[in-house]
């Protein structure tokens, strides 16, 4: 779940400007004509990373209302010191 908490997404770039696409001109100088581009560019892609909710509720319960937010490093930390602590009381000493 440690691994859900935080995940990163990929999608299109918001537009820029009017119409969304970028507008270009062209014109010859013995005014044989010209030329327009629209567009023209491949869409950008940004990546979003996006917190969830469901996930952190998951861990909060599961872990006895500890609660590090969305804080991996810290969910990994207390799960390592839990699973620590488990092995270290599941010794016999003879």
């Amino acid at each position: 779940l440690i691994d859900a908490l935080v995940t990163t997404h990929k999608q299109p770039a918001p537009p820029e400007g009017a119409g969304g696409q970028p507008i270009s001109a062209g014109f010859s100088p013995n005014g044989g004509g010209g030329s327009f581009q629209f567009g023209g560019n491949a869409p950008q892609i940004v990546r979003l990373d996006k917190q969830n909710q469901r996930v952190l509720d998951a861990l909060v319960r599961l872990s006895g209302n500890q609660n590090f937010q969305y804080d991996e490093p810290a969910w990994r930390a207390w799960f390592v010191d839990v699973q620590t602590r488990q092995r270290i009381n599941s010794r016999r000493d003879e």
